[in-house]
C-alpha cells in the first residue's frame, strides 16, 4: 500500500472515530452539559441489545394553580448488549397532555458517583428532546442523575413543550448489573393561562438505576 494510500484510510479511520465519538457525551462526576448531540443505533451499533426489563410508572401531578391533575408515565427500560453483555437503560416521560405543560427534569437516584456515557436516541419514539444533563448534584442531592427538559424559567419565555412524550434518554455503562429498586423523580413547571400563577410539581417513582 503506497504511502498516500495509507494516509487517506488513516483519514477515513480517524474521521468515523470522531463521528462516533461526536455521539457520546462522558460527564464527570459534578460536571454537566447543555450540548447533548442525540445518536442512533446506526452511529452506535454497540447499543444493539435485547430488552430485559421494560416498567410503566404512572404519575399523577396535582397543579392547583391550574385546577387540574397532570397525569402520564415514566418509561424505564434495561437492555443487555449483544456484543458486551453489558447494561444500558433508558428513560422516557408520556404525559397524556402534553400541551399543558412545560416537562422540566427527570432525575435518577442512585447516580453512579463516576464519569457517565448520556445521550438521547433520536431514531426511537418521543419528540422532545433533553437540554441538559447533570451528573450529580442535582436539587442539592448528590449523586442523582438529571435531565432537564425545559430550562427552569420556561414559564417566562422559555421554549414552548412540543406535543408528544420525551425521546428515550440514555445511560450507556460498562456494568453487567444495575438496581431493580431505584427512584425516579419527574417534575413540572410552567403558567396558568393569562399570566395566572406560575406553578411546581414534582413526583417519585420506581425505575432502574446503574449497578455497582
Amino acid at each position: 500500500m503506497g504511502v498516500g494510500l495509507k494516509r487517506i484510510v488513516l483519514g477515513a479511520f480517524l474521521s468515523l472515530v470522531s463521528a462516533r465519538a461526536a455521539f457520546a457525551v462522558v460527564i464527570a462526576p459534578g460536571g454537566y452539559t447543555n450540548a447533548l448531540p442525540g445518536t442512533t443505533l446506526a452511529a452506535r451499533p454497540e447499543l444493539k441489545g435485547t430488552v430485559i426489563e421494560d416498567r410503566l410508572a404512572p404519575f399523577s401531578l396535582a397543579v392547583p394553580a391550574l385546577g387540574k391533575t397532570i397525569t402520564g408515565k415514566l418509561q424505564s427500560r434495561v437492555v443487555r448488549e449483544t456484543a458486551s453483555g453489558t447494561i444500558d437503560l433508558y428513560w422516557r416521560i408520556i404525559p397524556d397532555l402534553p400541551a399543558s405543560l412545560s416537562l422540566v427534569y427527570l432525575t435518577i437516584t442512585p447516580g453512579t458517583g463516576a464519569a457517565v456515557d448520556v445521550s438521547y436516541r433520536i431514531d426511537g419514539l418521543g419528540v422532545m428532546k433533553p437540554l441538559r444533563f447533570i451528573n450529580g448534584s442535582a436539587g442539592g442531592m448528590p449523586g442523582d442523575l438529571a435531565w432537564y427538559f425545559q430550562p427552569q424559567t420556561a414559564f417566562n419565555g422559555g421554549p414552548p413543550t412540543p406535543n408528544g412524550s420525551t425521546n428515550f434518554v440514555l445511560l450507556h455503562t460498562a456494568g453487567h448489573t444495575y438496581h431493580p429498586s431505584a427512584t425516579a423523580a419527574v417534575g413540572a413547571e410552567g403558567q396558568a393561562s393569562g399570566g395566572g400563577p406560575v406553578y411546581f410539581a414534582a413526583q417519585s417513582l420506581p425505575t432502574f438505576a446503574p449497578g455497582p
